[in-house]
Formats: structure tokens, sequence, C-alpha cells
């Protein structure tokens, strides 16, 4: 049997379970009641006295269906998620724990891009395989993970990337957006994507710079280049980029495609896709083939994709 140490086994479950601290309980209890939740909160003080178990019922009554008085039901999905630590809404960062590295990414605690890289490889693993155990479970899904096939690739392992261009200090910068806002946080270089993914967002960066093509501004509904969609198969090696932009008009479009393509000669298609909407969805209904066919080709498990 797993050991389970007595402050974990007996560790309160909701906030009247809380032995003193009313006055913080009371008015994370109020947040909660009144749905007025903050973007982020900090617990303070000495060791012992509730700071963790407090926060581990706030983050379980905020995903919690049917919260009772402000506090979690203990009943629900989102509670049974986040008491099985599989919850991928919720994730305990432990300073101390000994499967804690350094993530080497100078922008990993602003963008959602991922959120596992403060983990050694073998707890990604160990998280995700609980995390599908507790997916079938919850689907009432009759399923055994025996093993883990661990990835060739520790980094470099997408097979997509997506970015936004946008103005910041009068300085054209692509990159991913801080999560849960439409800050675009600026990017060089992603540690999860491929070089070639890495290389395409960079030279649409450089055109855009030398052809004076400007960004999009969601606030003026001004300027043409949204995002940039990199498709990479690593089969058969084809890239597809799609440019999305926010008009059917699109300056000098055939330069742009050759400037492109001059770039990064391993591209195998480039689509413009049209976005007229204002909303945070990436990709609008209507597409232009700019070069070479207009999709890619993969191969996974002898089976074939287009």
């Amino acid at each position: 049997m797993e050991h389970l140490a007595l402050y974990r086994k007996y560790r309160p479950n909701n906030f009247n379970d809380i032995v003193g601290q009313e006055h913080i309980t009371k008015a994370l209890k109020n947040q909660i009641i009144s749905g007025n939740i903050g973007h982020a909160y900090l617990f303070t003080g000495s060791r012992g006295i509730g700071k963790t178990s407090i926060a581990r019922i706030f983050a379980k009554a905020v995903n919690c269906l049917e919260p009772i008085d402000g506090s979690p039901c203990g009943k629900c999905e989102g509670c049974l998620g986040s008491q099985s630590q599989n919850d991928i809404n919720v994730i305990e960062i432990d300073v101390a724990s000994n499967n804690r590295v350094d993530d080497g990414c100078s922008i990993y605690s602003k963008c959602g891009s991922c959120h596992l890289l403060h983990m050694d490889y073998e707890s990604q693993i160990e998280y995700k395989k609980n995390y599908v155990s507790y997916c079938l479970k919850k689907e009432k899904l009759d399923g055994k993970i025996d093993t883990v096939i661990e990835a060739s690739n520790k980094t470099g392992y997408r097979n997509k990337m997506q970015v936004a261009y946008k103005y910041k200090d009068n300085e054209m910068i692509y990159g991913f957006y801080e999560e849960e806002t439409h800050r675009v946080i600026p990017l060089k270089n992603c540690k999860i994507q491929t070089k070639n993914q890495n290389e395409v967002c960079k030279a649409v960066l450089e055109i855009m710079k030398q052809m004076k093509i400007a960004p999009y501004n969601e606030d003026k509904r001004t300027g043409v280049i949204r995002f940039v969609v990199v498709r990479e198969a690593f089969k058969t090696k084809e890239v597809l980029v799609t440019i999305v932009t926010n008009s059917e008009i699109f300056p000098g479009r055939n330069d742009f495609v050759k400037r492109l393509r001059s770039k990064c000669p391993f591209i195998t298609s480039i689509v413009q896709n049209i976005n007229k909407r204002k909303t945070s969805i990436i990709l609008g209904e209507e597409e232009k083939v700019l070069f070479g066919p207009g999709y890619i080709n993969e191969k996974i498990c002898d089976i074939n994709f287009k």
C-alpha cells in the first residue's frame, strides 16, 4: 500500500474544516459565492498556519460545479479531479519538490503554451498517465495503462505552432498569448516547438518589417497579419504555413510568398486564411492557396492522413 503522510491524510477538504483563519476563509468563500475571482492570490505567513490547505481548498472551490456556501461540494467532477490531483486545471508546484527542474524558458511563467516544464520528464509521464486514467474512469470506460512510450525528443516535439503578431512599445513582435489575456509575450525561440516552426515564425516577422506590413490591431481593427499557424508532418517532412489576415487584401502577397520560401525552403505549402471577425478565434472560414497543394500528408501507424 502506498504510504500517505498524516498531514495529507487528515488535511481539511473544505473551508468549514479549517481551524482559525476565519477572516481569510470568509473572504474567499464570499468571492466564490459572488463569482468575483481574482487573477492571482498570494498566501504568506509562517509555517503550519494553513497556507497550502486553504490554497488547495480555494482551487477546488473555483473548479467546483456546485459549491455549497462558498465551499467545494466534494462530489462533482471538478472536486473529484482536484482531490485525485489529476485535474488538468489544477497544478500544484512545490518549490522543494525533488522532481522540480529548471524549465529553461524565460517566458514559461507568463505564457499559456505549456504547463509541465517545471517537472522532470519522468514526473511528466506519471502525471499524464494518471490524468488519462482519471478521464477513463470519469467516463466509466474500461482501460488500463500498462506502459507509456516515451518520446524520442524531449524538446521540439510539437507538430503545430501558432503565434500572434502585434505592436508592443512601437516595436513589431510575435509570440504566444499570456494565459487568460490578450497580451502577447515576445518570443525568440520555443523549446517545445521544432527548429523549422521557430524559423518560419521568425522569418515572417523579418519579412513584415522589410515590406512594412502592419500586424493586426484588435482594438482599431486595422493592420494585415493576425496570426501564423505552422503545421509540420514528422513522417513526410512536409510543412504547411497558414497566414491569417484581417481581410482578402494582402499587399505584396506574391513577393511575401517568394521571400518566405527563400528564407525557409523546407516549406511545402502556404495558405492565406481570411478572418474578418472580431474574435479571439484564430482561423476564419475562407482560404486561398498561395503555394503548393494547400495541405500536408502525414502517416501515423500505417494510416495516411491529409
